[in-house]
């Protein structure tokens, strides 16, 4: 479980690549890799082999994603706007969560009433649903939510967004039925919490230099 949620992180966190059809049915799990099997892709050009694996799994374990053919290329902003919406999951900010959820389409032409009344339903929702890290959140029955309020308030979401909700989705039912225990958010916390103290000031807007974890993460 741990070593999935790895992989999707590190998609979003520092490849700025997510694939775009994260079924099941397109991630295979190899057992019994030797540690020279690491880093060998597949002559298939449709394969990632492997995305991650620690020294420790290479021995044991690889996840393959397979089925490339689809994948999307995130810009920065993207992907900055899509993990600050995930650290206010963490935090249980359901009005920061509902500004980063307007950034998902910069086709959005809500009057400020009408922006006023998404956040304010969103907040009404996190209170309910989403009270932070360690009390645990369904990160699937909030990302239900939000979608249930982006349909009923009209709020525009572009397509890159929407593959990375569907992906979350998609591995927190890997997740469920692999290890029901296992927690999603709280899992990711270490990964988020860094991420919003290199790359967001306190009022949640991103700072001057979006690369920042990656930066960290390299050295």
């Amino acid at each position: 479980v741990t070593t999935g949620l790895s992989l999707y992180l590190k998609m979003l966190l520092i490849d700025n690549l997510m694939h775009a059809d994260l079924h099941p049915g397109n991630i295979m799990m190899q057992f019994g890799m030797g540690e020279k099997a690491v880093g060998k892709a597949p002559s298939s050009s449709r394969a990632l082999l492997p995305l991650v694996a620690s020294e420790q799994s290479a021995r044991k374990m690889v996840f393959s994603l397979v089925d490339a053919g689809m994948v999307a290329q995130l810009t920065k902003e993207e992907s900055t706007n899509f993990i600050g919406f995930l650290c206010t999951l963490g935090e249980g900010d359901g009005r920061l969560a509902g500004k980063f959820a307007l950034r998902f389409s910069k086709e959005n032409n809500l009057s400020e009433d009408q922006e006023a009344a998404f956040i304010d339903d969103m907040d009404a929702m996190f209170q309910e649903r989403c009270k932070g890290y360690f009390h645990n959140v369904s990160v699937g029955n909030v990302l239900r939510g939000v979608l249930g309020l982006i349909r009923k308030h009209q709020v525009r979401v572009d397509a890159n967004y929407a593959t990375l909700v569907v992906n979350a989705l998609c591995i927190e039912s890997l997740a469920i039925r692999t290890c029901p225990s296992y927690n999603l958010l709280d899992g990711a916390r270490p990964y988020l919490q860094s991420y919003k103290e290199l790359c967001f000031n306190n009022k949640g807007e991103p700072k001057d230099d979006p690369n920042e974890f990656q930066k960290a993460m390299v050295k």
